[in-house]
């Protein structure tokens, strides 16, 4: 779609418009300007082309280019709170799960994702508590690792 498009798109709606596989920071940009309430960085679980950036890479340089002026969330490759956390870090509003869910969907019903989930949340508390996060609102970039 062009940013024409897409304006027509969030104009023909009252819901906060998302988009979804947002790869590149001047498309991010072209979304914001048609007025999207939501980018999500996506690679669609790696799915669409092989040997292309993953989200934890892009996602700095779209919140960088777009600065906090509209809700990023991030999906792809995200399977601990670990990854929760460092997506978060990275400059996204909120994480997206999807693969894992639908496995312990699929494996165990209700009763698997709820344990999936308890899983994300503990291993979420104990990489805050490593490295000093004491709320999610206030998750710093400075706790990642930069190589020089």
């Amino acid at each position: 779609k062009n940013v024409k498009d897409i304006e027509e798109l969030v104009k023909f709606t009252t819901l906060p418009f998302i988009t979804k596989g947002i790869m590149i920071p001047d498309e991010a940009q072209k979304c914001a300007d048609a007025g999207v309430a939501v980018i999500s960085v996506s690679n669609h679980g790696g799915r669409v082309l092989d040997s292309t950036p993953g989200v934890a890479t892009m996602l700095p340089l779209i919140r960088e280019k777009l600065g906090g002026s509209i809700t990023i969330t991030a999906d792809g490759g995200v399977r601990t709170g670990y990854d929760v956390l460092k997506m978060l870090a990275l400059g996204a509003d909120a994480v997206f799960l999807g693969r894992d869910i639908i496995r312990a969907a699929v494996g165990a019903g209700t009763l698997g994702v709820k344990l999936h989930l308890e899983h994300i949340k503990k291993t979420l508390k104990k990489a805050m508590f490593m490295t000093g996060t004491k709320t999610v609102k206030r998750v710093d970039s400075g706790i990642l690792f930069k190589q020089k």
